[in-house]
């Protein structure tokens, strides 16, 4: 049930940081992120996690077991809290 997750978390919290001084000794701080973030936090978003799954260690192919009905229900439930999200915070801006 917890396949993948260590890996899926340390490519989420890959990062390095770089500091850069200019002639005026202005600081000015670099993060840059893995190569994996985006890709994480899409499957964070769209709830992509292998409890929803049934795995074939034969073919190493997956497939949705009887849960994935759960992953669909909070996607939607994600994608409404958005829109809400996105209709309070235009009010907000338009005033």
């Amino acid at each position: 049930m917890a396949t993948g997750i260590s890996t899926d978390m340390t490519a989420l919290s890959q990062y390095s940081q770089t500091e850069s001084v200019d002639t005026a000794g202005n600081k000015a701080d670099f993060l840059s992120l893995g190569g994996n973030v985006l890709s994480t936090i899409g499957k964070v978003i769209t709830f992509d996690y292998t409890m929803f799954k049934d795995y074939d260690p034969g073919t190493g192919t997956s497939t949705a077991n009887d849960f994935a009905i759960f992953r669909y229900l909070l996607i939607a439930i994600g994608a409404v809290m958005i829109v809400e999200l996105v209709i309070v915070l235009r009010q907000i801006i338009s005033k």
